[in-house]
């Protein structure tokens, strides 16, 4: 399924947290279809990562860098110290966004 609407001036305001993600239900969901992530980092603009580029970005960052959200995180147990939890959004009528919180 295509993403479809989501244009980055609008944030997430249609869209509601329907669960936490776990490294494995990522992965689940990855390999099923390609995905946009959305990072939210304090301070800065939501940043999306277009569908087209979703596996490299995974493998690249997002892998080791992701925490499991029932478990307590320590930033210097990831490198560069810093991680990212994941959480899936849903909208009535639009695709489903990977939303990536940064702590750092």
């Amino acid at each position: 399924m295509p993403i479809k609407d989501f244009q980055l001036g609008d944030g997430l305001g249609s869209y509601r947290r329907e669960k936490q993600l776990t490294k494995e239900e990522l992965k689940v969901i990855l390999q099923a279809e390609p995905i946009l992530f959305a990072i939210a980092d304090v301070g800065h603009e939501l940043e999306v990562i277009e569908t087209d580029q979703c596996f490299k970005f995974w493998k690249a960052e997002v892998e080791k860098h992701l925490a499991d959200p029932s478990k307590p995180a320590r930033l210097e147990d990831y490198p560069d110290e810093y991680l990212y939890f994941a959480s899936k959004w849903i909208a009535e009528d639009l695709s489903p966004i990977t939303l990536l919180e940064k702590h750092h």
